[in-house]
């Protein structure tokens, strides 16, 4: 259904500006270029903190790592409707130094903010914010060396769910093309909200960092298909 996807939309939604924070610099970055301008430290859409501007940012935020390699591309569901999303991005920032990569940057599978993949089903019947998505996502991508495919093991329903599995179908082929690493927890694209359940079942004695490190893997289907 995608390939002539973007000629049912009259319009696509104009960028939003993000921030991407590194330990060299904060910079604003326009989420269609990658070209960026330095700003002061903490001013966050009108001096929000950093947590709000997660919240209400559709495609991307990127912290600081500790390696000298490039950040870790990690694709969510959708940016969070209810919450900061605080939990989550510490648990991807986790695996991020679990994979040797220099902080992470979070990219979306759906690019309206949603609660859970209910909401999904309900808002994602028709193309926009799925493509929407797509050109966010494509120039994150392009920069990508390790991407950790992250938005969840439940899939939306009804038509919906067609584009959830098509938007799935593309990611693998743009990674497969850039020969990125590809990671999950497991075997599949599990939450970061469900890491700790999976690892405590398998490693119950270990501690989290610990049994996550086991966790996670590179996806070596992907990796055949690269």
């Amino acid at each position: 259904m995608f390939p002539d996807l973007a000629k049912q939309l009259s319009y696509f939604p104009r960028a939003r500006r993000t921030f991407v924070h590194t330990r060299r610099q904060k910079r604003l970055v326009d989420q269609h270029s990658s070209h960026a301008m330095c700003r002061r430290r903490h001013s966050v859409f009108r001096h929000r903190s950093p947590r709000v501007c997660h919240r209400y940012s559709v495609s991307m935020k990127c912290v600081p790592g500790t390696s000298s390699s490039a950040p870790l591309l990690a694709i969510l569901a959708s940016p969070p409707s209810e919450t900061s999303g605080a939990r989550t991005l510490a648990r991807v920032d986790l695996a991020a130094g679990l994979a040797g990569c220099d902080g992470y940057v979070v990219g979306n599978l759906f690019a309206q903010a949603t609660a859970d993949v209910v909401e999904i089903s309900s808002v994602g019947a028709n193309p926009t914010h799925w493509m929407s998505a797509r050109l966010l996502l494509e120039p994150l991508l392009l920069q990508s060396t390790n991407v950790l495919f992250a938005w969840g093991k439940s899939e939306p329903t009804g038509l919906a769910r067609e584009f959830h599995r098509s938007q799935v179908n593309w990611l693998k082929s743009k990674t497969s093309e850039i020969s990125a690493t590809v990671w999950m927890v497991g075997d599949e694209p599990r939450h970061p909200s469900r890491w700790q359940r999976y690892t405590a079942a398998r490693h119950p004695q270990m501690a989290f960092k610990d049994a996550l490190r086991l966790a996670l893997q590179v996806d070596m289907a992907q990796q055949v298909g690269t």
